[in-house]
């Protein structure tokens, strides 16, 4: 069996939307039994959290969404007190 250490695997195309180096990032996971809207469960969160500014909210798949707060400062605020 060979190594892959030091190999670099790609997992997103060049130019896909997912994790953003000078954003905070945060992965959740929606625990239910039925399947979920991602648009609708995009909608609720922004919505508990009152809509801010610098949030993108990609769907990475099997029920888990990538957040990128563009202010860390609130980003880290909405995980200490966020629904």
């Amino acid at each position: 069996m060979s190594s892959i250490e030091g190999k670099v695997i790609k997992l997103n195309k060049p130019g896909e939307l997912g994790y953003k180096k000078e954003c905070l990032n945060v992965v959740g996971k929606i625990i239910s039994d039925k399947e979920i809207s991602f648009k609708t469960c995009k909608n609720a969160l922004l919505g508990m959290w009152r809509n801010p500014q610098g949030v993108a909210v990609t769907d990475i798949g099997l029920k888990k969404m990538l957040f990128s707060f563009k202010d860390r400062r609130r980003g880290l605020q909405i995980m200490q007190n966020g629904p």
